[in-house]
């Protein structure tokens, strides 16, 4: 079923969000994690598609490269900070490259991931440097939405 303006039933919500500051760095190409995401986990209230956003401040050591940020997803848990990504699953990753070194830059995503009644999803950050420069993220943000459409209909 679609949600609609005209007598939709209200959306599930799920309260998982945070705001804070770290510190954390790597000199990988590909994606690592960053330790931080949903512990917990977060279990499907119902069959459908999830809204998941993310933003973080990032920066690199060397002019010329950048960082990458992103938000992956399991179902075994939350990956300890520097542990690749693996064969988890992504739910958006957006990469920038700056011009100068020591630049702070924000980068934002979101998308709908499809959750699935009863299956816990483990959803957490990663980040990459982009040309071998030692990526840093200071600060970050993340927040999942509510189901969005289901698949009952």
């Amino acid at each position: 079923m679609k949600f609609s303006s005209l007598g939709a039933p209200a959306p599930v919500p799920v309260a998982q969000s945070f705001a804070i500051s770290i510190s954390r760095t790597t000199v990988s190409l590909t994606y690592v994690s960053t330790g931080f995401g949903t512990s917990t986990g977060i279990a499907g209230a119902a069959t459908g598609k999830f809204f998941v956003f993310g933003q973080a401040i990032l920066s690199s050591d060397t002019a010329a490269d950048g960082a990458g940020f992103g938000i992956f997803y399991n179902t075994t848990g939350v990956p300890a900070n520097g542990t690749g990504i693996g064969t988890d699953l992504t739910a958006f990753s957006t990469q920038m490259t700056e011009g100068t070194a020591a630049q702070q830059f924000t980068l934002t995503g979101g998308t709908l991931v499809t959750v699935t009644l009863g299956i816990v999803q483990y959803f957490y950050i990663g980040f990459k440097a982009v040309t071998g420069g030692t990526a840093s993220i200071i600060g970050l943000s993340r927040s999942f939405g509510t189901v969005l459409e289901t698949a009952a209909s």
